[in-house]
């Protein structure tokens, strides 16, 4: 088995604060920079992002991000702008909002900017929480048919009373007034495992295994991560990627569901970078996106997908059969 080197992606730290994450792609046997976030503070917080893509030998900003915070250092707001002839035009904006009692995150509603200095409702986030913890996590958007929010897609996590290492994920669908099951994980941290075998980095700073089971494609996967056990909680389980594939493997088609953005495009590769599938950017105002490609034609075994959105960049594995 010869592995080859498709992706890089290097973080890059400073007074133990990351300035920058750098994406490089395998280009013709060539290893390229590609695009890379880099993350500004002012008194200690987080206070802005900038998006840059590597073109002609040189690093252009393409889109930014401005964080607000509170007086008690709660976050309050984010505002995104995209450069556009030249320069930077405010287009969307998150505001947070906090339980009185409790001060956990209780909302965050996005809203897109229109002419006049108006802003629009587009999606909304609800939390709920039970002894401290996250149960349920709501996703709604906004129907102007109805004047009111539409409830999306809904997260659930059920906490183990008699072994706090396990927790089970569900996610659900809104349709046709009910919420459908169409995924569920069991989650299961690793405490005990042994510090010297971590691999580094992984997302969340937790060590867990994940058993998943796909309702739509039918199939049932085990999946283990690992990464510097550095917290005895979970709280930060409920920040997953958000990117839901299936069938994969695939045979014909991929269906690939995408988080809430404001433009996005897709890529897929074989294992040489030659492209498979290429979009252009696309705009978008749902807060999930679904896409299906056909895949009948892609040659048989693994392909590298890419998500480049507004905010995000997802790189993922998948099998064509």
């Amino acid at each position: 088995m010869v592995f080859a080197l498709m992706r890089l992606t290097e973080h890059n730290y400073e007074n133990g604060k990351k300035i920058s994450l750098v994406n490089s792609f395998m280009i013709d046997g060539v290893l390229m920079v590609f695009d890379r976030t880099v993350y500004e503070y002012a008194d200690g917080e987080l206070s802005g992002e900038r998006h840059e893509s590597y073109y002609k030998n040189q690093w252009t900003c393409d889109r930014k991000s401005v964080y607000f915070y509170r007086d008690d250092k709660q976050l309050s707001r984010i505002e995104y702008s995209v450069f556009i002839n030249g320069n930077f035009s405010l287009t969307e904006q998150a505001e947070y909002s906090y339980d009185v009692h409790t001060q956990k995150l209780f909302s965050i509603v996005n809203k897109v900017s229109k002419p006049q200095n108006k802003w629009l409702d587009k999606t909304k986030t609800e939390f709920v929480y039970d002894a401290g913890n996250l149960i349920v996590q709501t996703y709604f958007n906004w129907n102007d048919t109805i004047n009111a929010w539409k409830a999306n897609v809904k997260k659930e996590f059920i906490y183990n009373e008699t072994n706090s290492n396990k927790v089970s994920y569900k996610e659900s669908n809104f349709s046709n007034n009910t919420f459908v099951t169409v995924l569920e994980k069991e989650i299961t941290l690793d405490c005990t495992y042994p510090t010297e075998n971590l691999v580094l980095p992984y997302e969340t700073n937790l060590p867990f295994k994940v058993e998943t089971e796909n309702i739509v494609s039918a199939q049932k996967s085990s999946q283990y991560y690992y990464s510097q056990f550095t917290s005895t909680g979970i709280s930060d389980l409920y920040d997953s990627k958000g990117l839901v594939l299936y069938p994969n493997p695939a045979k014909d088609i991929l269906n690939v569901q995408i988080p809430a953005c404001s433009s996005y495009k897709i890529e897929i590769y074989d294992l040489t970078a030659k492209p498979l599938y290429l979009t252009a950017w696309k705009q978008s105002t749902q807060t999930n996106i679904l896409r299906t490609i056909n895949t009948y034609s892609f040659p048989k075994g693994v392909c590298i997908l890419h998500i480049i959105t507004d905010n995000r960049t997802f790189s993922e594995e998948i099998i064509i059969k």
